[in-house]
C-alpha cells in the first residue's frame, strides 16, 4: 500500500519536472485517517500513503506538480467478488452498493481538473467516518 506508490513516484517526480509539471493520484482510503480494530498493518500502511504524499504535494506545490489523494468507498469491481473469509474460501458475492468504476473514474478526472488535493468517493459511511473525525 506504501512503497508501491512512493517508489514509482519518486522515479517519475524527476521526469515530471523536467516537463514543467503533472498530476499525481494516489489511493488513500478512510483508514489512512484514523485506525479501527484489527486493521493496525492496513491502517500504518495508508497513514505513510497520507503523510508523504501530502508531503510532496507541499514540496513541490511550486513547481507545478498536484497530488491527489483519493479515498475511495465501495466501488462495484471484482475486489469483494474476489476477496477471501476468515478460511481462504472466496465471497463469490460483489459489493451492490458500490459505485460504478466509470462513474469513479470521472470523479477522479474532475477532482484533477479542479486541483482538489484530496477526493472522498463512498456512502454514508465513510463520509461519517470522516467527518467524526475532523
Amino acid at each position: 500500500n506504501f512503497f508501491g506508490p512512493a517508489l514509482l513516484t519518486k522515479a517519475v517526480v524527476p521526469h515530471m519536472l523536467r516537463a514543467g509539471g503533472g498530476h499525481v493520484v494516489v489511493i488513500s482510503s478512510v483508514q489512512g485517517k484514523f485506525g479501527i480494530p484489527h486493521r493496525s498493518s492496513y491502517a500504518a500502511s495508508k497513514h505513510a500513503v497520507q503523510g508523504c504524499f501530502e508531503s510532496l504535494r507541499a514540496e513541490h506545490h511550486k513547481d507545478g506538480l498536484r497530488f491527489l489523494l483519493f479515498t475511495p468507498g465501495y466501488v462495484a469491481t471484482n475486489l469483494s467478488r474476489n476477496a477471501v473469509t476468515a478460511d481462504g474460501t472466496p465471497t463469490g458475492q460483489l459489493e451492490k452498493k458500490g459505485i460504478s468504476p466509470s462513474a469513479c473514474a470521472e470523479q477522479v478526472l474532475a477532482a484533477m481538473c479542479e486541483g482538489q488535493p484530496e477526493l472522498y468517493v463512498g456512502g454514508q459511511k465513510e463520509w461519517a467516518a470522516l467527518a467524526l473525525q475532523r
